[in-house]
């Protein structure tokens, strides 16, 4: 028989025995409660952890979610997703269906608060993206921990100043972002006083370390709005990494890179600047001096492009200003060069400034297009290659130099057999008027790189060349073992 004593010695009533039986429970209802809430919450922690990080959305023109169920099934897709890192929504092409879905995105990127990058694709149907546009703001604002923003344009349509003003006015909200991009490719409404507004909306980006504006082809931009963007420019105070597209924009001229050497020559800081400046008529030696001298107070440069194709108003003189900044830049390491209307001395002067340059180990130069390279030209580069000891990789593209005879490549032999570090070499001599003559010489110079990892040939519409000699070149580049990435692609 069971007797029951309370904790005097004792002996407990039937009263006292259901109290401490209730008591029994409740401390293992207790206990058995606390381990399910440490099983819950350990369950919700392994969903976060296993939750995706990155997501692409593309709604097409032949999407019409417009009924409930669709635009419903979406919303609850985006809240399961709300530790989501990284965002790709692409709203290129659009119909007047997908209106409401198009909402519904952008209202529910605003919940997103993990998110930490966005590239967001713009609708192209001007009619449809007044109607959406203005919630991008609104979607922009709730992002407080986003660090990369890429936002592209393709409206073909004119926005009033109120949107384009309302956009970037959003910035504010995510001040902390330190890498933006900004694509307005042939935007043709982008006007000055538009470009005001962007730089505005820049200002307010309190620690940006990488700026990408492309402004390709938005034919309304003058030197008055560059001077806009170069004012925000000149107030950044982390800028790391500046890329500027002024591709086609015929009525900017060399003042205008007197505005961006105002805003650029402030910050010895910057690491990488790219400069597309091709078809820019208005352009000439005045501008190319004011580039050189911006070059002159940029010591801890690494990475440098420049593109003058069809700038045809630069002289020698011009480049010889821009090599004396160029020969100043010690610290580099990759530099990027694109002319398709550079001369034998332009040409040389240029490359002469490069051989200073013992730190590059990159070096990429595209001559495609250009009728007026010689082999006086490419002696020199012969000599700078003998010089760039520390050279890994080297580009050179030739595309469509039809008109020039490349009867004799001993310059790239002797290159290249002085320079034993290079590891990575891509050549291109698409439809350019390469011989079987200089194919043998490729051969011969090939079969002695015993430091060559990776090779891309490219001698696709030569027609100088046959089949024979092609063969050739096979069983050369078959003895090669040292390659690890072999890439040749040639049709007669």
């Amino acid at each position: 028989m069971e007797t029951n004593i309370n904790e005097t010695g004792g002996i407990l009533n039937k009263t006292e025995i259901h109290q401490s039986r209730d008591s029994e429970k409740m401390k293992y209802h207790k206990q058995r409660l606390s381990n399910i809430q440490l099983y819950y919450q350990s369950y919700k922690n392994r969903v976060k952890r296993f939750q995706p990080r990155t997501k692409r959305v593309i709604i097409t023109s032949k999407a019409s979610f417009d009924c409930d169920r669709d635009r419903r099934s979406l919303r609850e897709e985006f809240s399961s997703t709300s530790m989501l890192k990284y965002l790709q929504v692409d709203l290129t092409t659009i119909n007047p269906t997908s209106i409401p879905l198009i909402k519904d995105i952008l209202i529910a990127i605003k919940s997103l608060s993990y998110l930490k990058s966005l590239e967001i694709t713009l609708p192209n149907a001007g009619h449809i993206a007044k109607e959406c546009y203005y919630l991008v703001g609104v979607a922009l604002s709730g992002l407080k921990r986003l660090k990369k923003l890429s936002i592209i344009f393709n409206v073909n349509d004119v926005l009033s100043d109120l949107t384009v003003k309302e956009i970037f006015a959003s910035f504010r909200c995510i001040s902390f972002v330190e890498e933006i991009e900004i694509i307005f490719k042939w935007s043709w409404w982008i006007t000055d006083r538009r470009l005001k507004y962007i730089a505005h909306g820049l200002s307010a980006l309190k620690n940006p370390k990488l700026l990408k504006l492309d402004l390709s082809g938005c034919k309304q931009i003058t030197d008055k709005g560059i001077q806009s963007f170069s004012r925000y420019i000149r107030n950044s105070t982390c800028l790391e990494s500046l890329s500027v597209n002024l591709w086609y924009l015929k009525e900017c001229s060399s003042q205008s890179l007197e505005y961006l050497k105002q805003g650029i020559e402030r910050y010895e800081s910057i690491k990488t600047l790219a400069l597309d400046l091709s078809h820019c008529k208005k352009i000439d030696d005045a501008g190319l001096e004011y580039l050189g001298d911006a070059l002159l107070k940029l010591k801890f440069l690494k990475n440098f492009s420049l593109d003058l194709s069809f700038c045809e108003d630069i002289t020698v003189y011009g480049v010889e200003a821009l090599a004396k900044g160029i020969k100043e830049l010690l610290s580099l390491e990759t530099f990027e060069f694109k002319s398709a209307s550079i001369r034998d001395d332009e040409f040389c002067s240029l490359i002469e400034a490069v051989k200073s340059l013992e730190n590059v180990r990159d070096l990429d130069l595209n001559l495609s297009y250009n009728y007026f390279i010689e082999n006086s030209g490419l002696l020199c580069l012969s000599e700078t290659l003998e010089r760039l000891t520390q050279l890994r990789s080297l580009k050179l593209d030739f595309t469509f130099c039809n008109q020039f005879i490349l009867d004799d490549l001993s310059w790239l032999r002797v290159g290249l057999e002085t320079n034993k570090a290079i590891e990575s070499l891509t050549l291109n001599f698409f439809q350019a008027e390469i011989t079987v003559k200089a194919l043998e010489t490729i051969c011969e110079t090939l079969s002695e790189k015993s430091s060559l990892r990776k090779l891309d040939l490219d001698l696709s519409y030569c027609s100088a060349l046959s089949h024979k000699s092609l063969q050739q070149l096979d069983s050369a580049l078959s003895q090669l073992e040292q390659l690890a990435s072999l890439d040749r692609k040639s049709v007669v």
